[in-house]
């Protein structure tokens, strides 16, 4: 009977969890099932082009921290167990900082 209870918790988390994401990424203007689309490809192949595809798109869609946020959480949500996408996770992760960065410099010469 525990086990039956903890996996509809497990599965009343996951879903409470999916639609946050689905909300955010909505919120922020960012179409998972198109990013789905270009994450394929490096899935499949692992190849420079997909890559390339992969790298762009993120670059593309996380000007802001909120963004960065919602492409990271599909990210590890999705394919955390995929060996390729890490090299994603890093340049998402290295844009995040790039953006804090620039801001505390604007903050700082704003002054």
């Amino acid at each position: 009977m525990m086990t039956q209870q903890s996996k509809q918790i497990e599965e009343a988390i996951e879903t409470a969890q999916n639609a946050q994401l689905e909300k955010q990424a909505e919120d922020n203007s960012i179409a998972l099932r198109e990013f789905d689309s270009i994450l394929q490809p490096i899935i499949e192949s692992c190849t420079k082009d997909s890559i390339s595809a992969g790298k762009n798109w993120i670059l593309q869609h996380s000007s802001d921290s909120a963004k960065s946020n919602v492409v990271l959480q599909y990210l590890l949500k999705k394919y955390a167990s995929v060996n390729q996408l890490p090299y994603l996770n890093n340049l998402l992760t290295h844009n995040q900082i790039s953006l804090s960065t620039r801001g505390d410099q604007q903050v700082h010469t704003n002054k």
